[in-house]
């Protein structure tokens, strides 16, 4: 396959980069379109959209899309002198539902904010531990509240929840909130990291 890259990249290292693929097209008989343009932008991705389909001409001939687009700063979660407003042995606790895991109808953003929180709430048990804090996170079997209401497809999410749920009945919003009264107690002192489902077992099934 003839390869279309986007990367970004200072010029000085553009530079070495460019002289890289042309030995690289050489080599392998392949064409390598570069294009060092910011994709984390949304003028970048238009901008590549317009360049990338005005060299191909073809709309319907690729074969691959391979991504890994991250961009963060390597650093803590919080400076070393930063002030803590926690009282000691606080809880940190998230919300997050089935649908970061499988597929919901029109639920990718929300599910990908949900896997999010999820992934946060690792480094937060590791790093907030030197303050005492516990982070933990919460997955609520699938429960009739206004957010759900607002899913398309939500009348069969109840319907299908009140049937597979091994206790028999969905999950009400009173459940979510005992086990985060529990994971407050002193008794859940030790539970730090933790993905805790509360669903009556609905997510066996």
């Amino acid at each position: 396959m003839n390869v279309a890259l986007l990367y970004r990249e200072t010029a000085a290292a553009e530079k070495k980069l460019k002289l890289e693929l042309t030995a690289l097209a050489g080599e392998t008989q392949v064409q390598i379109l570069p294009f060092n343009i910011n994709a984390l932008e949304e003028g970048g991705r238009a901008l590549f959209i317009q360049q990338f389909t005005e060299k191909i001409g073809d709309k319907k001939c690729v074969r691959l899309l391979l991504h890994s687009i991250a961009r963060g700063n390597l650093k803590p979660l919080v400076a070393e002198d930063g002030d803590v407003l926690f009282a000691e042995e606080a809880r940190v606790i998230g919300l997050t539902s089935e649908g970061a895991h499988k597929h919901w109808d029109s639920y990718a953003a929300v599910s990908i904010a949900k896997a999010s929180i999820e992934s946060l709430a690792t480094y937060m048990a590791v790093e907030f531990a030197k303050y005492g804090l516990r982070t933990n996170i919460v997955q609520a079997g699938i429960t009739a509240t206004p957010s759900l209401q607002r899913i398309p497809g939500s009348k069969e999410l109840i319907a299908y929840a009140e049937t597979r749920n091994p206790l028999g009945r969905m999950t009400t919003p009173s459940d979510v909130a005992d086990v985060i009264y529990l994971l407050c107690t002193e008794e859940a002192r030790w539970i730090n990291g933790a993905l805790l489902h509360v669903d009556g077992g609905e997510h066996c099934k």
